[in-house]
């Protein structure tokens, strides 16, 4: 049987009380986001997919260059840009968090280019990744973070 005394219910409540959600959720959204997002974004457009789910367009118009694509192992389905050549453009894919805002983007120099021709939408993670980022990888931290704020 648990039993807690008056004071300690009253160290509680004030330690609830106390609570800063809001900073305790950006601490957890920055120690995760930047490492897992890009990986993400990177894997989805290896497969030739947006971050709303669709692919990513317009197609390849050279048919050698996606022959060669998918001889060599190219995950995207035939004729669907996969936006890796030399591999500079997404490995420069970062994510970085603000009070209000999580932007993904490449600070690579072909990423504006890039950009202009398939649209903003190749950033991001799409609704499954991030289902799966919020439950293996966010929920954790968060969760660990408001039992040290509540429980000590």
């Amino acid at each position: 049987m648990l039993y807690l005394g008056m004071g300690t219910i009253a160290n509680l409540t004030n330690r609830f009380k106390a609570l800063n959600f809001d900073l305790i959720k950006q601490e957890s959204l920055r120690e995760t986001a930047p490492l897992i997002i890009p990986e993400m974004t990177r894997e989805q457009m290896r497969q030739g997919q947006r971050s709303d789910g669709n692919p990513i367009v317009p197609k390849l118009e050279d048919i050698r260059y996606a022959i060669d694509k998918e001889a060599n192992g190219g995950l995207a389905p035939f004729l669907t840009p996969d936006l890796f050549h030399t591999g500079e453009f997404q490995e420069n894919i970062i994510t970085t968090i603000t009070a209000k805002t999580i932007k993904t983007f490449s600070i690579d120099l072909k990423a504006p280019k890039l950009e202009l021709r398939y649209t903003p939408l190749i950033y991001g993670a799409n609704s499954a990744n991030l289902a799966k980022y919020a439950t293996e990888n966010l929920q954790p931290v968060l969760l660990s973070r408001l039992k040290a704020a509540t429980v000590g």
